[in-house]
């Protein structure tokens, strides 16, 4: 990965998933056969300071982005489905795909939208965007509740809410918390979980940001959206984790 400039915490974050990455700062990780560069700490380059984010990874470009890589023939569908998918406007659809045009993740163009290209820095890109400009606007609430293996199974008596992160992925790690897309308050989840406020949360609620009647994530949800929730914690394990569903993703 190159970037104009990597922070420490994104850094970490790639080091973690042994992703090689340099920074217009200095900023390095390298490792090859016979090589190992590893440069940190170095600050943001002044001439960096006020330049914005490409508009492909606003917020509403990561929910447009999300919506293309969980199904990929949205690609080439009208815009106005795709702008329904991500529950963004017409004008936000259009600049995320003349940006992804731009900036050679679009095959044919946005005229004839042939599919997306170049999906390992994409999705790297991707879901830098998700941890840093979505999930903090998401409305999101902590609870203390039932284990991952009970909230799974009431999730799934529910219907109408999406699993993401560790609670996924029991055959990768002991999964100690669950977190569930729906929509706030999430009053079917709460009740049947007996969710209440508490010291140790070990459920974490958030505002679902997409059409599920266009992307049928359904109970189970989706790799991808496994892959942002995991790759946003802090911990070591769950990283570990992330790292592998990301080459499950890329394979």
């Amino acid at each position: 990965m190159v970037h104009d400039y990597i922070n420490s915490h994104l850094a970490a974050r790639y080091r973690a998933q042994h992703i090689s990455y340099l920074d217009r700062a200095g900023n390095a990780f390298l490792r090859t056969l016979g090589l190992f560069v590893y440069v940190d700490g170095r600050p943001r380059p002044a001439g960096l300071m006020t330049r914005s984010t490409p508009q492909t990874f606003t917020k509403s470009g990561v929910k447009v982005v999300f919506a293309l890589l969980v199904r990929s023939d949205l690609t080439s569908a009208p815009l106005r489905e795709i702008a329904a998918a991500a529950k963004v406007s017409l004008g936000s659809a259009h600049t995320t795909l003349a940006n992804l045009d731009d900036r050679g993740f679009l095959a044919g163009g946005v005229k004839d939208r042939a599919g997306l290209v170049r999906m390992e820095p994409l999705v790297s890109e991707w879901v830098a965007g998700f941890v840093s400009r979505l999930l903090p606007s998401l409305r999101s609430r902590q609870f203390a509740g039932p284990d991952p293996r009970n909230m799974r199974t009431l999730a799934k008596e529910i219907r109408d809410v999406t699993l993401a992160g560790e609670v996924n992925h029991p055959d990768l790690i002991r999964a100690t918390s669950t977190t569930i897309y729906g929509l706030p308050p999430w009053p079917q989840i709460t009740r049947a979980g007996r969710l209440r406020d508490g010291e140790s949360p070990n459920v974490t609620l958030r505002e679902r940001f997409w059409d599920d009647s266009v992307l049928h994530l359904g109970v189970n949800g989706h790799p991808l959206l496994d892959y942002a929730e995991l790759y946003s914690s802090d911990e070591g394990r769950q990283l570990e984790v992330a790292a592998a569903v990301r080459r499950h993703l890329l394979d």
